[in-house]
């Protein structure tokens, strides 16, 4: 915005002190025009530190929000990597004398505390594309909901258990991805006009179910 505008003076101050047809206009105000070029120039000026300004700290900004993008995709893996021994283990549990809900119920899957709480993050939200902020809000309601199903209800089915811990597993799947999508578009891999198709295309994919087939699931 404000190159913009210094693009505009220069261009009316270019016209007016190079047109012939303002030759009698600066022959008459000589005085005067020299002061309206000396207090352009000093906006002009203003202007283009304030941008520079603005476009440091926009890319101190973005530097900080892929340090905080990177240390949550580490803290999923940790809980996809426990979750996944989790469920392993229950399979084979699921076919002894001891209950894989007993199993899952006393090695309780975690959620990704880091990737939780970006909705708090002001830098986070400022700098997600908005279709992020979505699939974000689908995916953590997808994790909250699941954990907490696991960890309140009594289930007493071993399939259903680890039907629910395998669901949790595709939503940190997700949110993995969903993070990967984000640091690209700061890193400018990514276009914002991208953005949708990536989400659209790989939601399906990773998650497996819509919110009503995962709330069947969750339910049955």
């Amino acid at each position: 915005m404000y190159i913009l505008f210094s693009f505009i003076i220069i261009a009316i101050l270019i016209i007016i002190t190079l047109s012939t047809k303002f030759s009698e206009f600066r022959k008459d105000n000589a005085d005067f025009l020299g002061l309206i070029i000396t207090i352009a120039a000093t906006f002009i000026g203003v202007f283009l530190a304030i941008t520079f300004t603005n476009n440091s700290e926009l890319q101190k900004d973005k530097k900080n929000v892929i340090k905080i993008l990177d240390a949550a995709s580490i803290d999923i893996d940790n809980s996809l990597n426990k979750t996944i021994a989790t469920l392993n283990i229950g399979k084979i549990f699921a076919d002894s004398t001891y209950s894989a809900v007993e199993h899952v119920k006393h090695n309780p899957i975690r959620m990704p505390s880091l990737f939780s709480s970006f909705i708090e993050n002001d830098l986070i939200l400022r700098h997600f594309t908005p279709e992020g902020l979505q699939n974000y809000s689908f995916c953590m309601e997808g994790l909250k909901t699941i954990h907490e199903t696991i960890k309140i209800s009594e289930i007493k089915n071993n399939s259903s258990i680890l039907d629910n811990v395998e669901i949790f597993i595709k939503h940190l799947e997700f949110s993995k991805y969903l993070i990967s999508v984000e640091r690209a578009v700061l890193n400018r891999d990514i276009s914002n006009s991208q953005v949708k198709e990536y989400y659209e295309r790989y939601r399906t994919k990773l998650v497996g179910f819509s919110k009503q087939e995962l709330d069947n699931m969750i339910n049955k």
